[in-house]
């Protein structure tokens, strides 16, 4: 199913960098070496990929939409028979508890998709809620629904759990690009 391939492409993606951010941003040796090689630079790719993660993973939680349709959760689930639909939107439910906590929905409409001139002045709160644990749980639990999803849709034989982080390739990894770092500083 086209749909279903793409929407896990959109969430290994977002795996992805939240695996770089973690490894990157979550060690101090990591943080220290990118401050001392160029703080300015490393600060400013760290918002990036954080305002990236923020953005991609809200996306995951839009309507489906009408005519033109969203890869959302809510869309794959409204491709899965009426069989599924009650558990599935359950669990849906469960997830968007977690999503809703962590004011990750009002920061991307109010900041990253708009200039809303109240939360730039900050007389409206749009600040998300989020650690990196929070992100781990909620990509985790992506993927548990999303393990569901493709189950439901007859894609695999067993609904699934995988990580949210991604096993970066032999020679790519972090610790070799901090290592490189190390050796110029």
């Amino acid at each position: 199913m086209e749909s279903s391939a793409l929407f896990k492409n959109k969430l290994s993606d977002i795996s992805l960098n939240f695996t770089v951010y973690s490894e990157l941003f979550d060690n101090t040796n990591s943080v220290n070496t990118l401050n001392n090689f160029h703080s300015f630079v490393f600060g400013n790719y760290q918002k990036c990929l954080v305002d990236a993660l923020y953005l991609e993973i809200a996306k995951l939680f839009d309507l489906k939409g009408n005519n033109d349709k969203n890869l959302s959760f809510l869309y794959l689930i409204s491709l899965t028979n009426d069989n599924n639909h009650a558990e599935l939107e359950e669990n849906f439910e469960e997830l968007c508890k977690l999503f809703k906590s962590s004011n990750l929905k009002a920061y991307r409409n109010k900041l990253l998709a708009h200039n809303d001139l109240k939360a730039i002045q900050g007389v409206r709160a749009a600040k998300p809620e989020v650690t990196t644990e929070t992100l781990r749980v909620l990509l985790e639990r992506c993927w548990s629904l999303f393990g569901k999803i493709e189950y439901a849709l007859g894609i695999t034989d067993r609904a699934y759990q995988t990580s949210p982080y991604i096993l970066l390739p032999t020679g790519s990894g972090i610790d070799e690009f901090i290592n490189k770092l190390q050796k110029c500083t």
